[in-house]
């Protein structure tokens, strides 16, 4: 089994993460600066993600450009079969809307700061629903083809992202630099609708009512290259957030 190749899947996560990339200046004057002297570090770093991703759909403070939900995402091509194979299938999801990102809570995060060439911070998340709404195209080697719109409903989705790092310092300034990103997230359950547009629409109920009996396979086969994807994604904005910025400005002493 194979899908999108992952290098390209990659880039198209890594630029809609960038495309939502704002001035630190900005992200970091949502929220009060934490200390890493603080016995309330914890607390405080929880505090201050909350206040962050509760300010990613607000109207009245951003353009409609620099709003992260819903977050929209020009188009994603997936492939499943050989180059050569007769039972090759492409899929192209297209003016793709993720809504629900504000929504997101967070229920804990651990911290370590003890050493600065091997720091450690993981934020555990929890979403009770996101919505996916956009337009999709099948075509099949074997003549099979499809195109309409959809929505997905995933509900309950949970996990832990991880941050790995480390302090370097350049002209006497301390800057942080990220290492690795990592999140893998688990769903309760998913409902798919569609709106056909081709000329065989009970082929595509068909199709949407094996995909909502058995997402926990199909969600199982990709888990790995989500997981890879949203790692790279995360780290790429991550470091164009932190870029040039140094660590005295993103935390306290």
């Amino acid at each position: 089994m194979s899908y999108l190749p992952g290098s390209l899947f990659l880039q198209v996560l890594s630029l809609c993460s960038l495309t939502l990339a704002l001035q630190p200046s900005d992200i970091f004057s949502w929220t009060k600066q934490c200390s890493l002297s603080s016995p309330t570090l914890t607390d405080c770093l929880k505090f201050s993600f909350q206040e962050i991703i509760n300010n990613f759909d607000n109207e009245e403070d951003q353009d409609e450009e620099e709003r992260v939900d819903p977050l929209l995402i020009p188009e994603i091509p997936f492939s499943y079969g050989g180059e050569l194979s007769p039972d090759r299938l492409d899929l192209t999801l297209s003016g793709l809307a993720l809504h629900g990102l504000s929504k997101s809570v967070v229920t804990g995060v651990r911290v370590n700061v003890n050493d600065k060439s091997a720091l450690r911070l993981e934020v555990d998340l929890r979403n009770p629903l996101y919505y996916l709404e956009g337009d999709y195209s099948v075509r099949s080697e074997r003549s099979f083809s499809a195109e309409g719109s959809f929505n997905v409903s995933i509900y309950e989705v949970r996990g832990t992202l991880v941050i790995k790092g480390h302090v370097i310092e350049i002209d006497d300034i301390e800057y942080l630099q990220v290492d690795r990103t990592s999140f893998k997230p688990y769903i309760s359950d998913i409902k798919l609708t569609t709106k056909d547009r081709g000329s065989d629409p009970g082929l595509t109920q068909m199709v949407v009512t094996l995909v909502n009996m058995y997402w926990r396979q199909f969600y199982e086969d990709f888990l790995p290259l989500v997981e890879e994807a949203l790692g790279d994604a995360i780290r790429a904005y991550a470091e164009a957030l932190i870029e040039n910025v140094p660590l005295a400005e993103i935390i306290l002493p």
